[in-house]
């Protein structure tokens, strides 16, 4: 993907998201949190990847926003019932993952994390790359807890 397109694609989602933030759920106990938004999204993201890594439907049902949407690099895109259908069917296999330039934002009560994962994976049987790739997050306050709502994922298959 040129970085002409990936500059492209992380601006629409941003603007696709914006609107889903506004006005999300409670801000208190986000407010009162005191851990820097890096920290906070890093926490998040492990918790979310474990989840798939060890296709653990029960957590993603508990930290998937019901609005949850995913976007992936091939174009493909899912909702959340789709999504955890396919993390618990275990057509996802991860063997690893790691987190670099975690760089979050956060505005009660919206959390928007871009971020770097190298990550070993098997995705309905096609391998991708376990280079670095671009990631964009976001997590909502909703219901008392972060949950995330959204997910875009920049990685390719192996060719």
């Amino acid at each position: 993907m040129s970085k002409l397109k990936l500059a492209l694609a992380l601006a629409l989602t941003a603007l696709v998201t914006a609107p889903l933030l506004a006005g999300c759920g409670s801000s208190e106990e986000a407010s009162a949190d005191t851990t820097s938004p890096n920290q906070q999204a890093t926490e998040l993201l492990t918790d979310f990847w474990t989840a798939v890594k060890d296709a653990d439907t029960a957590t993603l049902e508990e930290s998937l926003s019901p609005s949850w949407q995913l976007a992936r690099a091939d174009g493909t895109y899912m909702s959340r019932d789709e999504y955890i259908t396919e993390v618990g069917s275990g057509e996802i296999d991860i063997s690893n993952f790691n987190f670099d330039d975690v760089r979050a934002t956060r505005s009660d009560p919206s959390l928007v994390v871009r971020y770097v994962t190298t990550a070993d994976y098997t995705l309905e049987g096609k391998k991708y790359k376990g280079t670095p790739a671009p990631y964009l997050g976001t997590f909502v306050w909703e219901d008392d807890r972060w949950q995330m709502a959204s997910q875009a994922n920049f990685n390719v298959p192996v060719d």
